[in-house]
């Protein structure tokens, strides 16, 4: 492989959405949530969505994750067209490679504070389940919370 081939693909977008357009309902109940948004991120950048709300931020996230898909356009992560995997493909995506900062949090209210950590750090499958513990311990203590556990 050549630089010039090397540089060019370290410059692919690790997210490359296009043209991408959303509509809920039909007939005169039909709201465009998105119109024509093209979007390219690069590896390592930090993005931030920011609009009234009802702007389409949350429609556009849910598409980027793969939670909901287009009405019409592209969606590509890592060059794998999202608009054809399966669910199940699209949860080990998520699992393993996106996360979001919600602006609500998103706690499962039947289970206390070490199971709403420990259980998402056991279910990505990238840790066992000792040191899972150990990690969802650490990370409540160094916010203050180690009383609640």
């Amino acid at each position: 492989m050549t630089a010039t081939m090397s540089r060019a693909i370290k410059a692919l977008p690790l997210i490359s959405l296009s043209h991408i357009h959303k509509h809920y309902g039909s007939g005169e109940g039909k709201v465009d949530a998105l119109k024509n948004i093209s979007l390219e991120i690069a590896k390592g950048e930090f993005v931030a969505l920011c609009g009234p709300s009802g702007s389409g931020k949350s429609t556009l996230l849910n598409i980027l994750s793969g939670i909901d898909k287009p009405t019409h356009g592209t969606v590509l992560f890592d060059n794998k067209l999202l608009n054809n995997l399966s669910e199940e493909q699209l949860s080990t995506l998520r699992g393993k490679h996106l996360g979001f900062v919600f602006q609500f949090f998103n706690l499962i209210p039947v289970l206390n504070v070490f199971d709403n950590v420990y259980f998402p750090l056991v279910l990505n499958g990238h840790i066992g389940k000792k040191e899972a513990k150990e990690r969802a311990l650490h990370f409540i203590d160094s916010v203050g919370l180690a009383a609640l556990t």
